[in-house]
């Protein structure tokens, strides 16, 4: 799907990318900017700051509370043809805008709710345990996993609640995951 994406990308004369969904959707509007700029199979993205120029302006809205892929400098793509699913980690993966507006979320089927916060939670307790951790981060993840744990069990029964919603939208944005330095001797 990536190539399909970056292929249709470089054929088209866009001027601006507007990506909306969840997490998956807005890593693909990712590849379709950089792909118009960039050369090459997506493939050769994978990995840290492996993408020469910046892409088209790109505008991310979630609709899920989850990933937080509007704000992270990160593309999580899946090439089927090598089974093999990694990341781009780039600061032109980083969306020039993202408008994040908790009611696009009151849609959402209950399932998804769950499994969407779920992985907001995943990623936050993941942000704790991480060897490179900052007192930052730790403050961020853990009001994250405060927020989850009190605002998804609403959100689940109470789709339209939007005081859930804002909160779990919330949530999702600390997982900026912000790092230690690294130790230098």
């Amino acid at each position: 799907m990536a190539n399909l994406i970056a292929n249709h990308s470089r054929r088209c004369s866009y001027d601006l990318v507007v990506g909306v969904g969840g997490g998956s959707m807005l890593d693909m509007a990712k590849v379709a900017s950089v792909a118009t700029t960039n050369p090459g199979d997506v493939k050769s993205y994978l990995g840290v700051n492996m993408i020469g120029k910046p892409g088209l302006p790109k505008i991310l809205i979630p609709t899920t509370a989850g990933t937080g892929s509007e704000v992270t400098n990160i593309a999580v793509v899946s090439l089927a043809e090598e089974e093999l699913k990694s990341g781009i980690v780039s600061p032109y993966a980083l969306a020039e805008v993202a408008i994040v507006d908790p009611s696009m979320s009151t849609t959402m089927p209950p399932i998804t709710t769950a499994t969407t916060g779920l992985d907001a939670l995943s990623h936050a307790v993941e942000a704790c345990m991480s060897v490179l951790a900052s007192p930052l981060a730790d403050a961020l993840a853990l009001e994250a996993i405060k927020l989850i744990r009190s605002s998804l069990p609403i959100a689940y029964a109470q789709p339209k609640n939007m005081k859930a919603r804002h909160e779990m939208a919330l949530a999702s944005q600390f997982l900026l995951n912000p790092r230690r330095p690294k130790q230098t001797s």
